[in-house]
């Protein structure tokens, strides 16, 4: 039997606040995580911004913590009840709207893609986990007006890269979309390993997708092009072509295709629900961009973690995640 926990405090004093019914959310497609929870009625007061800044919220989960910001509080009445509704997302959110003024970014020297990333994230506290091969820009190709956030994501976005935010600490990840490719997981060392006994509920829906096996990648500084081809074919099934200013050396075109073409052909998406299975060689909470196996009752397969969700409606706390799959 598996007795779960659910705590939360405010920081930084450490003070007890109460959630019911918390939900966690993460996946490829933002840039962190993100929580919704209820509460009593006192909540309103109790988590409301102090001198124009969000309180700051730890939740942990079966041993599992997060640190947010709560972004909004809702009151709800009905007769009987009444509830405050909470929602949060990670700390990096204080790098956009409406914490952080727009600015304008250009690079008239070369500099490479690390240190523009880092040249936004300058003073604000947040740190930078570099997962990418980095590539030289020359001056001028770099222009970008918004956010130290959103300068990130532009940066992130031309080689198809995916940003994410550390569960507990102010730290942006800048991680390949495909840290295997599908061509290659076979080969590769799974993060996770799941039998099917541990499978709750899940269900598996086709993906048509067009299958390419090449593209060409263009920048629009310094004539950069680049034909990424996928290894042992033909390369005769041509992606449409991409430009963008940023990619400026054949490191940088060859991360764009690989995105491009990990992501054609026919996919499968998969979502499970299973308990969250901790200590010793349990997986516990399971990521976006982990590569899984499941051990499940016709065939042993592979996928890539893409969303990961935990709800904690006590005294049941279960985990969804959201796996790519590639389609035979």
């Amino acid at each position: 039997m598996t007795i779960h926990t659910l705590e939360a405090e405010l920081l930084p004093g450490l003070e007890p606040v109460v959630l019911s019914d918390v939900i966690i959310a993460s996946d490829d497609d933002g840039f962190g995580w993100s929580f919704s929870a209820n509460g009593p009625e006192h909540l309103l007061d109790q988590l409301a911004p102090v001198g124009g800044l969000p309180a700051r919220l730890r939740i942990v989960v079966d041993g599992i913590d997060f640190v947010f910001v709560v972004q909004t509080l809702s009151r709800k009445r009905s007769f009987g009840n009444h509830r405050v509704a909470v929602q949060g997302v990670s700390m990096t959110a204080l790098l956009s709207n409406p914490y952080m003024p727009e600015q304008t970014w250009l690079n008239t020297a070369p500099v490479t893609a690390q240190q523009l990333v880092r040249e936004a994230l300058e003073f604000t506290g947040v740190e930078l986990d570099w997962k990418v091969s980095d590539w030289l820009v020359p001056a001028g190709a770099w222009s970008h007006r918004g956010t130290p956030l959103s300068a990130v994501m532009r940066v992130a976005a031309s080689i198809g890269a995916v940003v994410s935010s550390h569960r507990t600490r102010e730290r942006l990840i800048v991680a390949p979309r495909f840290p295997h490719l599908p061509w290659k997981w076979a080969d590769a060392t799974p993060d996770v390993r799941i039998p099917a006994d541990v499978i709750v509920t899940d269900e598996l829906r086709p993906e048509p997708r067009a299958a390419y096996n090449a593209v060409y990648i263009s920048g629009q500084v310094g004539g950069i092009l680049g034909h990424v081809r996928r290894a042992g074919s033909a390369g005769g099934s041509l992606a449409p072509q991409i430009t963008d200013a940023l990619i400026a050396e054949a490191v940088a075109a060859r991360q764009r295709g690989e995105a491009v073409l990990g992501a054609s052909g026919n996919k499968l998406v998969q979502s499970i629900t299973m308990p969250v299975l901790s200590g010793g060689t349990a997986p516990g909470l399971i990521l976006p961009g982990q590569l899984i196996e499941v051990v499940d009752t016709r065939e042993t397969w592979r996928g890539l973690v893409r969303a990961s969700r935990l709800n904690a409606a006590m005294p049941v706390v279960r985990q969804q995640i959201t796996v790519e799959r590639a389609a035979l």
